[in-house]
């Protein structure tokens, strides 16, 4: 490679007034590049973004026979690497920063940087490595955090993952690891090492030893442990650590030991709070922001902003991420209308690191990259007039039903949670649960077009009836609607063990033509002026963020109903897969003047593997009602049912979040 050229790009207009205090001299980000004299316009410029506790180091250390940075500078194209604020190199990679720091801050800034320098003659392909590859995405998601919205759209021609899809599945291994790593972070100082210190305290050292006492495979730990006693392994301690973070960072055996030697070149000090927001995305196996939440990889957003051919690289060795999350990927953003490919690497003994800095990277990794990016140009989502048909999914609240106070004389609050893996929020539908009972009862064909034309009539009267209160919003996860009484006096069933005859189902469109509710919003409206929004009128909107004419109404409604009774049917041999979805209304009128309640105190905080000592009240509660004896008329929980000082101060969590929203979330889960 020729010498480079150095960039530093002034991140200070991306910074809080919080940390603009704590940087007074300023945040920046650097631009490495390898530019041709005379550029080949057929060959795009690639941005190369690394993961989190990495540098730059990772595409173009110079002891790597072949790096990813020569391979494709010797096949005409500009390189330019891009040193985030997150990177080791620099004095800001310590700072807790968030993912979506960089997401919005740093690569946009790169982004517009380098597309100038090409006086805007030519696009962009992004290739991210790892959590780099999370950073990407966050940013590609939502481009609204640019001036210009459609920013990407404009810049990027393609997009490249190295080891990472946005659909993260991680390995049961690496999940159980990070459960015990955040339950001993606190021991730890928020900056972290992988090179050992003279002067480490004892705490962080027994705690680096105890994370590393993990097995190894025989090829690694022959490589790490060599015969010959006077053979020096130098890199030994720093991979122990990186690996107790990350569970096999690389596979010592697919390096060349040059390299191997040098590890810590490559990756450096971090902050412990930082490197455990990947820790969330394990609850949805998708890409969250700080407060575990998947405001990114939803249908809408992919089929409104992802316009980018792309392609995810796995290996099969890798123990960090599972390799299956490219065909996760794969089949979501499929279902959204975008072209996105899942590339599994031939050799089975690759893994994480090595598969981009290891021996075999250059005739195992590189080629299938290279092949990707020289194809033709064609577009990442088909056009409006040949877009998939939608691909309507069916559910139960995925918490409650809860029943909150009357809104007004004719209408009461119900909240409901749902399930944010599915990347959509689902339009709300009330049903008569007796009706959907009978259906279940048969097979007859006659009565599913009668049931069908049934819930057609009900979803119209419901959704017109239902309104989203959208800016009570708790979060991403719960809902809240206002449903008028009568249309739940309606449905009620006093034959029935529950005294409600209403079951609230969710449907989404997995393929985002149509969406609804938060997204909708903000298509319509600013968030701030709409309070209720009329769930009917809400669902209609097209993918180009247009309301769509009546006919398409129409079919919508249809192929939603033909959804639920496929769904119901489906469901009809068991019944209680349908219960968590009943609406628990009593008829105000109808009163036996007796009441029935339970009454509990502190719960018991579970561990990783006393979960079944832990809620064992809850069982017994549980059996009682499935008797059938006594519907409870409520819960009172009495005391405390989640414990923000579990180790009395020994190991508990430092930062707000994590000592009081995530046990919340651990017990709701």
């Amino acid at each position: 490679l020729p010498a480079p050229e150095l960039f530093d790009l002034d991140l200070t207009h991306t910074l809080s007034q919080t940390q603009k205090e704590k940087w007074k001299s300023g945040v920046k980000a650097r631009l490495c590049a390898y530019q041709h004299s005379k550029r080949n316009p057929e060959k795009q410029p690639i941005l190369m973004l690394h993961g989190y506790s990495a540098s730059s180091t990772t595409f173009s250390h110079p002891l790597i026979e072949t790096s990813i940075s020569r391979y494709f500078y010797e096949r005409g194209h500009d390189i330019w690497l891009l040193d985030a604020r997150t990177s080791p190199d620099l004095p800001t990679s310590t700072y807790n920063w968030t993912f979506e720091d960089v997401a919005f801050g740093d690569l946009p800034t790169a982004v517009d940087f380098v597309h100038k320098k090409y006086q805007g003659e030519t696009s962009i392909n992004l290739l991210g490595h790892c959590m780099g590859g999370a950073m990407i995405s966050m940013a590609l998601t939502q481009p609204e955090h640019t001036l210009d919205r459609r920013f990407y759209k404009k810049r990027i021609a393609k997009v490249v993952f190295s080891q990472f899809s946005p659909a993260t599945i991680f390995s049961p291994y690496n999940t159980l690891r990070a459960m015990f790593a955040n339950r001993i972070k606190s021991l730890l100082s928020d900056e972290f090492e992988f090179r050992t210190a003279t002067d480490e305290n004892i705490t962080a050292a027994l705690s680096g030893r105890l994370l590393s006492t993990l097995p190894y495979d025989h090829r690694d730990y022959d490589q790490m442990n060599p015969a010959n006693p006077l053979k020096r392994t130098p890199y030994i301690a720093s991979k122990l650590r990186a690996d107790a973070l990350y569970n096999r960072v690389l596979n010592a055996a697919e390096m060349d030991q040059a390299v191997l030697d040098r590890f810590d070149d490559f990756l450096g000090p971090l902050n412990l709070e930082t490197v455990t927001q990947p820790m969330l995305f394990s609850r949805t196996n998708r890409i969250t922001n700080r407060q575990g939440h998947n405001v990114f990889v939803t249908p809408f957003r992919l089929r409104q902003h992802w316009s980018f051919p792309t392609l995810s690289v796995h290996s099969q060795h890798n123990g960090l991420i599972d390799f299956q999350s490219g065909k996760n990927a794969e089949a979501l953003f499929t279902a959204a209308g975008v072209d996105y490919k899942s590339k599994l690497l031939a050799r089975p003994t690759l893994g994480h690191q090595d598969a981009l800095i290891g021996k075999h990277a250059k005739t195992e990794t590189f080629p299938c990259i290279a092949s990707f990016i020289a194809q033709k140009d064609k577009p990442g989502k088909s056009d409006r007039a040949n877009v998939s048909e939608a691909i309507w999914a069916c559910s139960v609240p995925a918490a409650g039903p809860v029943l909150f106070k009357q809104a007004d004389k004719k209408r009461i609050r119900i909240g409901y949670g749902v399930d944010e893996s599915a990347g959509a929020t689902p339009l709300p539908i009330v049903l008569p649960y007796k009706s959907i009972l009978r259906l279940l009862a048969t097979n007859d064909l006659d009565d599913k077009k009668s049931a069908t034309r049934l819930i057609l009539q009900t979803i119209r009267e419901s959704a017109k009836q239902l309104e989203l209160w959208c800016d009570k919003f708790i979060s991403p996860s719960w809902h809240v609607i206002d449903t008028p009484i009568s249309l739940l006096e309606n449905h009620l069933s006093r034959n029935m063990f529950y005294s409600s005859g209403s079951l609230l189902c969710l449907v989404w469109d997995r393929s985002g033509r149509y969406y609804f509710g938060d997204d909708a919003i903000d298509t319509l409206t600013s968030r701030n002026s709409a309070r209720h929004i009329d769930c009917f009128n809400t669902l209609v909107l097209g993918i180009d963020g247009e309301k769509a004419e009546s006919a398409e109404v129409d079919n919508a409604f249809d192929e939603i109903s033909r959804a639920l009774v496929d769904y119901f049917i489906k469901h009809k041999d068991k019944q209680n897969a349908l219960q968590p979805g009943i609406i628990a209304y009593k008829d105000q009128n109808e009163s036996s003047g007796k009441l029935a309640f339970a009454l509990g105190s502190c719960q018991y905080p579970a561990g990783p593997f006393d979960a079944d000592i832990a809620y064992q009240s809850y069982a017994n509660l549980a059996v009682l009602l499935e008797k059938k004896e006594k519907a409870l008329d409520f819960c009172l929980l009495m005391g405390d049912q989640v414990y923000s000082d579990a180790s009395a101060g020994f190991i508990d969590p430092r930062t707000g979040y994590d000592r009081y929203v995530r046990p919340h979330l651990d017990w709701y889960s």
